[in-house]
């Protein structure tokens, strides 16, 4: 005997739990039919995402659950209410790693899904950036640059102005058109941010180079 009770809840679980989630990443119904279209190439009806949320019907087939899981950034278990957490075990990675739901989660899927590849390699590059230490270099760590120069504001500060001698100064200048000194505005500052940034990576760049080039001698005499 088939057991319509249990698929009427389950309907009607998926139904509350897909409204949620569209309503949390600010989507409509058309919104999310248009976002559906752009993973899967196949625009259901409003009406259709209407009948889902109101658990009368299931998305017609597993591509849509794929899809659907990518644009809300969940596993598709969750969606479909076989557990409750976003994706297995976020929660203990967030607390363990600081990290928000929504970029762990975003991992996992891009993981889960074969192309988070490109991701892995620019967080295991900045790791090792922020763990290796080289003598005589003054590069303060990528993740440090980084952190400063997204939250840098320097329009809470009182101007200031360096002299010809190296001499920083307090400044009411705005022209910026003294002989003996520039002045050392925001502009001026994140330009500078910007390139300690950009040498930092040409040094990370070559570091990494020596480092797969040493694997591969190994490999070469074993």
């Amino acid at each position: 005997m088939n057991d319509y009770g249990f698929y009427t809840t389950r309907r009607t679980e998926f139904g509350k739990l897909l409204a949620r989630e569209r309503k949390k990443a600010g989507l409509t119904q058309a919104g999310l039919a248009d976002r559906i279209e752009e993973e899967i190439g196949n625009r259901p009806e409003q009406n259709t995402i209407s009948n889902w949320e109101q658990g009368k019907a299931f998305p017609g087939s597993i591509e849509t659950v794929f899809a659907m899981s990518r644009i809300f950034g969940c596993d598709c278990g969750y969606l479909l209410g076989d557990y409750e957490e976003r994706t297995h075990d976020s929660t203990d990675i967030c607390k363990a790693t600081g990290l928000s739901e929504l970029t762990v989660n975003g991992l996992c899927n891009l993981a889960a899904w074969g192309v988070g590849q490109e991701a892995a390699t620019v967080i295991d590059a900045l790791m090792f950036d922020f763990g290796y230490q080289t003598k005589g270099e003054k590069i303060a760590p990528l993740i440090y640059l980084l952190n400063w120069y997204l939250k840098y504001d320097g329009g809470q500060s009182k101007g200031k102005g360096v002299n010809v001698n190296g001499k920083i100064m307090d400044t009411d200048d705005t022209t910026g058109y003294l002989g003996s000194s520039i002045n050392l505005d925001s502009r001026l500052i994140e330009n500078a941010a910007l390139m300690e940034i950009q040498q930092g990576l040409i040094s990370l760049k070559k570091r990494i180079a020596r480092k797969e080039r040493g694997h591969s001698g190994q490999h070469q005499t074993e």
